[in-house]
């Protein structure tokens, strides 16, 4: 064999051997650095699928949550963390994302849906603004009943003291609406026989 053709042969072994090993992430990171978000995303679900491997995975929800991905990032998260529940910085992420969630939906008027964003998750003490959340929560009872309460909404005010009851948080329903808490009070205390005499009678 001629020197040229040897050298050839041995740079086509070279490149085969360099395209066999090549890291699968260095295409993914490219594909995001063309823009290509979308083939991405499936490539990067084709290799957590193929590969039995956290640091991937880890990588793959991380990529789902900075391109705003939250459905797919939202199941996810919750089946990476039922598996890998001591993972702190993915359950950062996870608690990041309820309150992105909590803020939008208060901001938009959503009151109870941000309520139960933030008992979902954001009261946990291994989060590091649960205080924060926790006051939050109070903050948003008050808006939502006293939204309630300018527009003359009975029934929504209802809604909200009643709550605030159901989460323990009787003091503030109390300190809002004294009459409303005594009405609702007597609906949730009084026996069970005295809730239904009309059913009672027949």
């Amino acid at each position: 064999m001629k020197p040229i053709q040897r050298f050839g042969s041995i740079l086509t072994l070279f490149f085969l051997f360099a395209c066999g090993a090549a890291d699968p992430m260095d295409e993914i990171n490219q594909m995001i650095a063309d823009g290509n978000k979308v083939q991405a995303k499936q490539k990067f679900k084709e290799l957590v699928e193929k590969e039995d491997n956290p640091n991937i995975e880890r990588k793959y929800i991380k990529f789902l949550y900075e391109q705003a991905q939250y459905h797919d990032f939202r199941l996810s998260v919750s089946d990476y963390l039922r598996r890998n529940p001591e993972d702190g910085e993915i359950k950062e992420l996870q608690f990041d994302f309820y309150a992105k969630l909590a803020s939008d939906a208060e901001r938009v008027g959503n009151y109870e849906d941000a309520l139960d964003y933030i008992v979902a998750k954001l009261l946990d003490e291994d989060y590091k603004d649960f205080r924060k959340w926790e006051g939050k929560q109070a903050s948003i009872f008050k808006k939502w009943y006293n939204e309630a309460k300018e527009k003359g909404d009975k029934a929504t005010m209802k809604d909200a003291v009643l709550k605030m009851y159901n989460m323990e948080l009787k003091n503030l329903a109390q300190s809002l609406d004294p009459e409303l808490f005594d009405e609702v009070t007597r609906m949730l205390e009084q026996p069970e026989e005295a809730k239904a005499p009309a059913a009672e009678e027949q």
